[in-house]
């Protein structure tokens, strides 16, 4: 019944591309047996360089490059890949430029993993990266896609300036909000939500549960509310949907500068 109300009953392909779909949006397409198909690719690669498919699905992985495409990871971890797939170059200002090296290898700036069973796990660009304590790299988007699981919280941006604590700003989900605000007795005003200490213990007590399943380097130290989920008209977020950090990192300077100075000196669970 959920397929058919939702138009799925007779799909027998679905693609996600443009970047991960995430564990969460695997875990519910998996959940309706419905296969969806993950994407992995640029326009440089003619759109694909490879394919998560159903039946050999390992959530929160890209896929197996596709045949006659070789991949390989920089020591920074960063993607290169070769085949009869990317293109011989680019056009700037009415001259070419080749887009491979010698050897015929393209950097992707994209950063992740290569697992044991040769699955690409990508965690993003490698520009997104933030340097945390110990001098190791942290994938912010794997991170802000836990925090979004957490019933009130829409938006999620991972902030850390070298060699401290992580911290995030968050935007609220409006309804389940609304339905929070109803269940204790709270005012329903997004500025004075915000402020409730009810609110924040609930929000950090959610934190300390996904820090429990994160290294001692990666754990979020402290956060921000914001009144106002993040949107495509403020700048903050893209066509597709995906985070405009410099954007965003300029509209809330203060507070994520606020968040930085305690993300130093609070290596503590939020709810300590």
């Amino acid at each position: 019944p959920l397929k058919l109300s939702l138009g799925l009953n007779r799909t027998r392909l679905l693609a996600c591309v443009g970047g991960p779909a995430g564990e969460g949006v695997g875990e519910l397409f998996a959940s309706l047996a419905a296969p969806l198909y993950e994407v992995y690719g640029q326009a440089e690669t003619c759109g694909v360089s490879s394919v998560l498919v159903p039946e050999a699905a390992v959530l929160g992985t890209q896929g197996r490059p596709l045949p006659g495409l070789e991949v390989r990871l920089s020591d920074e971890g960063v993607f290169s890949v070769r085949g009869g797939n990317v293109c011989l170059g680019a056009l700037e200002q009415g001259e070419g430029r080749p887009l491979a090296d010698a050897d015929g290898w393209w950097r992707t700036g994209d950063s992740g993993r290569l697992s044991t069973q040769g699955l690409l796990e990508i965690d993003g660009r490698v520009e997104e990266l933030l340097t945390r304590r110990g001098g190791a790299k942290t994938a912010p988007r794997r991170l802000e896609e836990r925090l979004r699981r957490i019933r009130l919280v829409r938006d999620a941006m991972i902030v850390g300036e070298q060699g401290t604590g992580l911290a995030a700003l968050l935007t609220l989900e409006p309804d389940a909000a609304a339905r929070f605000a109803v269940e204790h007795a709270l005012p329903d005003e997004p500025a004075r939500f915000i402020e409730s200490s009810v609110v924040r213990g609930w929000i950090a007590q959610q934190i300390d549960q996904v820090n429990r399943e994160l290294s001692e380097e990666e754990r979020i130290v402290d956060f921000a509310l914001l009144p106002e989920p993040f949107s495509v008209a403020a700048g903050e977020l893209s066509s597709s949907g995906a985070l405009r950090r410099e954007a965003i990192a300029g509209r809330h300077a203060r507070r994520i500068a606020e968040l930085c100075a305690t993300a130093r000196t609070r290596p503590r669970p939020l709810t300590a």
